[in-house]
C-alpha cells in the first residue's frame, strides 16, 4: 500500500503538467488554485523550473546574473495580467518550499558590499592570482595586498542594481535571487513570455575577481615590460663582509647624468659598528675613476639613511647591534647621488666603498625580479 501511495505521489505532478498543458484556457483569468499550484510547486526542482513553465527563448549573461524570457506552454493565461498574476503567486510559493525569504531593494543595493566583505571574494581573487603564468614576485605582491584586503575594488556589473523588481525571492542555501519581471504577449505572434532575473551570488563573487585579477594580469604586463627595459648593475656577490658588516642587495641604476646606489648594510654583533659614507672610488679596464658626491664643505649629500643606523657627523654612520641600516645615495631626487666622471656603463667594474670591493654586473629589473633575487 505504502509503494502505492508513493507511485501516486510520483506521477501526479506529471500528469497534472500534462492535462493542463493541453487546456490553454482553463486558466484564462489565472485561477489556478493554490492547492494545485503548491502541489506543483512542492514536486519541482530549480532546474526544471523553465520546463514547467514553458520553453527558454533566450539566456542573456554570463556573470552570475541572468536574463531568462521564457515561451509559455504549460500555463498560458490568454492575458497579461493573468499570466503576471500566476507568476507572483508561483514565485511565492517556491520561495516558501526552497526555504526562501523575500528580499529588499536596499539588500541588492548592498550586494556588492556585501560581496565585498565576504572571505570569498578575497579567496577567488588570491586563487586566480597565483594561477597567472606570470613571475612569482609580481604575483606576491597583488597576492599579499589581498591578503590584507588592499586592493582596490572593481565594480563590473552595474546592472546588480537594475534587476530589482517588488516580487523576489532569495533562496541562501542554493545561494540564488529571483526577480519576476512583467510578462508580455507579443503583439504580432501572440506568444506569451514569461521574463525573469536570477542572481547566482557565488558566480557574481567570481565576476567580481576576475575583474578584478584582470586588471592586475594587464598592470603586472606593462611592469614587465617596463622592467624589461630597465637595466641596473647589481653586486657579483651577495652578504659580502667585511669588518663585522654584511652588505646585502646592492644595486646601482642610471638617474638622468648622475647613479643612484642603494644598499643594505647588516650588523649582526653585539657591537655598534662605524660605516664611512665618503670613502668611494671606481675601477675598470684597468683605470680608476673617482666618485664625486661631496659638496664644497666636504659633506656628503644626497644619502638618506632608514633602519637601525643613524647619521654621527664626519661622513660617519652609526649602526646598532643587530640591526639593518638601508642606505641610499640619490634615489628618485635625480639632483642627488654620485657622478662618475667618463664612464656611463658600470659593467664589469669594481665599486669600492669603505673596503668593500663591489663587482658589477648589468642585469634587466625583470631579470631580477623574476629570478626572485629582488629584495624590494
Amino acid at each position: 500500500m505504502a509503494r502505492y501511495i508513493r507511485f501516486l505521489l510520483l506521477i501526479f505532478p506529471i500528469y497534472f503538467l500534462v492535462s493542463c498543458s493541453g487546456s490553454k484556457y482553463a486558466y484564462e483569468k489565472g485561477n489556478l488554485s493554490l492547492k494545485e499550484l503548491e502541489t506543483v510547486v512542492s514536486n519541482v526542482s530549480i532546474d526544471r523550473y523553465s520546463y514547467l513553465l514553458g520553453d527558454i527563448k533566450e539566456k542573456k549573461g554570463n556573470d552570475g546574473i541572468y536574463e531568462v524570457k521564457i515561451l509559455c506552454k504549460t500555463f498560458c493565461p490568454n492575458s497579461e495580467t493573468a499570466l503576471n498574476q500566476f507568476v507572483k503567486k508561483f514565485y511565492k510559493i517556491y520561495c516558501v518550499y526552497g526555504d526562501g525569504k523575500p528580499i529588499t531593494k536596499e539588500e541588492i543595493v548592498k550586494l556588492p558590499e556585501k560581496i565585498k566583505k565576504e572571505e570569498d571574494y578575497w579567496k577567488a581573487i588570491i586563487f586566480k592570482l597565483q594561477n597567472l603564468k606570470l613571475p612569482e614576485y609580481y604575483k606576491n605582491k597583488y597576492i599579499e595586498k589581498a591578503k590584507k584586503r588592499e586592493l582596490p575594488i572593481l565594480l563590473p556589473i552595474s546592472r546588480i542594481y537594475q534587476v530589482y523588481t517588488p516580487v523576489n525571492c532569495s533562496i541562501v542555501k542554493r545561494n540564488l535571487i529571483f526577480f519576476v519581471k512583467p510578462a508580455e504577449i507579443d503583439k504580432e505572434t501572440y506568444d506569451e513570455y514569461i521574463n525573469i532575473n536570477y542572481i547566482k551570488t557565488y558566480e557574481v563573487i567570481d565576476a567580481y575577481a576576475e575583474k578584478l585579477v584582470k586588471k592586475i594580469e594587464e598592470e603586472i604586463k606593462k611592469q614587465i615590460e617596463k622592467d624589461k627595459r630597465t637595466f641596473v648593475w647589481v653586486s657579483t656577490e651577495y652578504d659580502y663582509v667585511k669588518d663585522g658588516l654584511v652588505l646585502k642587495h646592492f644595486l646601482a641604476k642610471p638617474e638622468m647624468e648622475r647613479i643612484s646606489i642603494e644598499f643594505t648594510l647588516e650588523n649582526p654583533t653585539n657591537e655598534k659598528k662605524i660605516f664611512n659614507l665618503t670613502d668611494l672610488m671606481f675601477e675598470k679596464d684597468g683605470q680608476t675613476y673617482p666618485v664625486v658626491y661631496l659638496d664644497e664643505n666636504g659633506e656628503i649629500k644626497g644619502v638618506s639613511l632608514k633602519g637601525g643606523c643613524k647619521y654621527i657627523g664626519n661622513n660617519k654612520i652609526e649602526i646598532e647591534p643587530y640591526k639593518k641600516c638601508f642606505i641610499q645615495y640619490g634615489g628618485k631626487l635625480w639632483a642627488k647621488g654620485v657622478i662618475i666622471p667618463g664612464v656611463k656603463d658600470l659593467d664589469g667594474g669594481i665599486l669600492k666603498i669603505s673596503g668593500y670591493n663591489i663587482g658589477l654586473r648589468k642585469k634587466s629589473m625583470y631579470y631580477l625580479k623574476s629570478a626572485g633575487i629582488y629584495w624590494k
